[in-house]
């Protein structure tokens, strides 16, 4: 299990930390609930597009896996 915020998962997995084609990676879970501003995830730019930027670079393994992907 990997947990951190998109921009950090991105970095990882660029770096070849994490590797998304492993079999054991199996779903991806982003957590939407409100912040203290009353702000989620796909508000603010910054993490909006760090999500984004992450789901696009791991798009190929997504479809070739058949990944899930879960917002909360």
């Amino acid at each position: 299990m990997y947990i951190g915020v998109p921009a950090r998962v991105k970095a990882l997995a660029e770096a070849g930390t994490i590797k998304l084609s492993s079999k054991r990676f199996k779903s991806v879970v982003f957590d939407c609930k409100a912040n203290k501003k009353g702000f989620t995830l796909f508000e603010t730019h910054e993490t909006r597009d760090d999500t984004f930027g992450l789901l696009m670079f791991a798009q190929k393994q997504l479809r070739k896996r058949k990944l899930q992907i879960y917002l909360s």
